[in-house]
């Protein structure tokens, strides 16, 4: 008795073919690294907020600083804020946000200092 040969189904190879994907499509999103810190403040009125988000990957950090707060003309901006820190370590692991009263500038205070910012012209850059 001879051996026969067997076609495999297609629905078997298109299903092997979406599970690879899938697989493929899952370790390249667990791949994208997230911020290892991300946290975000709100004023006492509810009117601005500050959102400070925190990378580090071997001996560099990227940080970015955004605050949402009402102009001068009365709406409402976004804008990035520079910040110059040490690239080095990890400093917004538990940071704190005190606000002045007018609610137009911050200071933050982080592992190793504290980071004045005021809205108006610390906080220019656009999206």
């Amino acid at each position: 008795m001879a051996a026969t040969r067997k076609d495999v189904p297609a629905r078997y190879l298109l299903g092997g073919a979406f599970a690879i994907l899938l697989v493929f499509g899952t370790l390249t999103w667990f791949m994208i690294p997230d911020p290892q810190a991300q946290i975000g403040f709100v004023a006492p009125s509810g009117r601005s907020s500050l959102h400070l988000s925190e990378y580090c990957a071997g001996e560099t950090c990227s940080r970015r600083v955004v605050a949402q707060f009402v102009g001068a003309d009365g709406a409402t901006l976004r804008r990035g804020c520079a910040v110059d820190l040490p690239a080095g370590e990890q400093l917004f692991a538990d940071p704190k946000v005190a606000w002045a009263s007018d609610e137009q500038s911050v200071e933050i205070s982080y592992a190793g200092g504290t980071l004045p910012l005021t809205f108006a012209t610390d906080c220019t850059l656009t999206e």
